[in-house]
């Protein structure tokens, strides 16, 4: 089967051959059919001739993008499949938009990365829709596991620190060093037009400056984003995560917590956390005493750090990139 991925990131590339990866987003998907990606600024009629299935991404970037989406999904070949992939938080879709509905109602069938979200969804498109998600690199991820004895007495504070700040509140009063990242803006001359659209400003440092200006905490260390691997090894020294969530999304820090063994504090609204974590699963993003009082017990506890830790491998392996292509072919074919 021929398969693309159409998303907002620019380029084409092919998968083809490759299946160790920690690509964990949604491009696993080219992973796990080792198909191509074509980025929407690239993707032709043309193109969508070439394939069988084409899994469109439309995320909160992609939104610009919708009457193209729409122009592409309408013109393909009757034998061509098409997948509309709910991205990014479920609530950036409770706003009304133009053309949205009628992406989702000239596919074959949505995507739903988060299930609790499947009924709006359901009612939103008369297109089928199903709770799947996006395939994760498992296999690849446990190798970079560190045994607990090897870990540094450190939170590290999972969302961007510009994006929230109710982490931070639970790290800082936890007694261990905490650590979090910021990005840097792109100042590549081929996305200079994109970059200040999507920043109003040019400055590769605005974000970092911003957050060392609104935290003001010597004891916060702010490092550098760095790519998904680096992240992945980096991170897994870690003694714990706190990712006190308000998104309707897939959730990947609790994918990638779990995979490494490493606790992680966070919020129901991910989906998954309460299966892979549910003793350190809150209600809610505003539960800041809650969160520190799990957290002082994970660095107390050794029993209980071990048993929240420790996420049996079972559970990991409805995750699995073979068992979510069978899940979404099932679907469509």
């Amino acid at each position: 089967m021929r398969v693309v991925l159409l998303s907002s990131n620019r380029g084409r590339w092919s998968a083809k051959g490759q299946k160790h990866t920690t690509e964990n987003g949604v491009e696993a998907w080219v992973y796990a059919f080792e198909g191509d990606y074509i980025g929407y600024d690239e993707v032709t009629p043309k193109d969508i001739q070439q394939y069988d299935l084409v899994i469109a991404n439309t995320n909160h970037i992609g939104i610009n993008y919708l009457p193209k989406i729409l122009s592409l999904a309408e013109a393909r070949p009757k034998s061509v499949k098409w997948v509309s992939l709910i991205e990014g938080s479920a609530t950036d879709y409770l706003k009304p938009m133009p053309f949205i509905r009628r992406v989702l109602d000239a596919s074959d069938f949505v995507n739903v990365i988060n299930r609790h979200t499947l009924s709006f969804f359901q009612a939103l498109t008369s297109t089928p829709c199903e709770y799947i998600g996006i395939p994760y690199p498992i296999d690849t991820i446990i190798k970079l596991r560190v045994p607990i004895e090897k870990r540094l007495r450190r939170a590290f504070i999972c969302p961007m620190l510009s994006k929230r700040w109710n982490d931070y509140l639970v790290a800082k009063n936890l007694g261990v060093e905490f650590y979090g990242y910021e990005r840097r803006i792109s100042r590549k001359l081929s996305t200079i037009k994109e970059t200040w659209l999507l920043h109003r400003s040019l400055n590769a440092n605005k974000y970092f400056e911003f957050v060392q200006s609104v935290y003001a905490d010597d004891a916060l260390t702010i490092r550098r984003e760095v790519g998904i691997a680096q992240y992945l090894t980096d991170n897994a020294s870690a003694l714990l995560w706190i990712n006190l969530d308000d998104r309707f999304t897939w959730g990947r820090y609790v994918l990638d917590a779990a995979a490494l063994h490493v606790p992680i504090i966070t919020t129901r609204c991910t989906g998954h956390a309460e299966d892979l974590f549910p003793h350190t699963t809150l209600e809610h993003e505003f539960q800041i005493k809650e969160a520190i009082e799990l957290g002082k017990r994970l660095l107390s506890d050794e029993a209980f750090y071990k048993m929240v830790a420790e996420v049996p491998e079972e559970k990991l392996e409805q995750f699995r990139s073979d068992t979510l292509k069978e899940k979404l072919l099932s679907q469509i074919c």
